[in-house]
């Protein structure tokens, strides 16, 4: 549409239907269902010893199961990579370790710039934004250089996968295409939308 989330609704304000707000009489609840799998059990048992006198004879199954879901207290977990050096008891030349090619050159892990490039991708939290989250939500410290520099980062990982996808729905019969207003600091620029059956593929223009 070429209405954009920033515009006005012209829509007619709706007329009372007379109902109380909230789940209607006869509305069927819903509620989270049960774990499988759990990270710890407590167990609970009664007093072996019931008010009359008589000894309680405890049932082996739990009549009642009650999980709590929580975050976990540890904010993040670093990883010190040691690299070693040798010298070569022959020619006296120095051999020095290198890091493996799984382990990031810089001191940001794998999730770390998987969250930063959610938050700025889907949520469209600014830099500042994210340096805030990480602090207060991880107690980590980044400069906000680095975290633009950990945007960049997943850019490049991300293009080749993107640039295939824009490739494959040009040979497609059929695309979809739509726009909105996508606002940009302060450039009003166009969000676009081409998907398929199977793809979806977002690009932003000036117009």
């Amino acid at each position: 549409s070429s209405n954009g989330p920033g515009a006005s609704s012209s829509a007619p304000a709706k007329k009372p239907t007379g109902r109380k707000r909230g789940a209607q009489s006869g509305h069927k609840g819903s509620k989270r269902m049960l774990a499988d799998t759990v990270d710890e059990t407590r167990t609970y048992y009664p007093d072996d010893t019931c008010a009359c006198g008589g000894d309680i004879a405890i049932n082996d199954s739990p009549y009642r199961r009650h999980q709590v879901f929580d975050i976990p207290s540890q904010a993040f977990s670093v990883v010190e990579h040691q690299l070693h050096q040798g010298q070569c008891c022959q020619c006296s030349k120095t051999v020095k370790a290198t890091l493996p090619d799984n382990v990031n050159q810089g001191q940001m892990g794998n999730n770390l710039l998987a969250y930063v490039a959610m938050q700025s991708g889907q949520f469209h939290q600014s830099i500042s934004k994210i340096q805030q989250q990480l602090e207060q939500n991880f107690g980590l410290s980044f400069s906000r250089g680095a975290i633009s520099e950990a945007q960049g980062r997943v850019s490049s990982v991300l293009t080749p996968a993107y640039q295939d996808i824009k490739e494959t729905m040009r040979t497609e019969a059929v695309v979809h295409c739509d726009e909105t207003r996508h606002q940009r600091g302060n450039e009003n620029r166009w969000m676009w939308q081409v998907c398929t059956a199977e793809l979806s593929c977002f690009m932003t223009h000036f117009s």
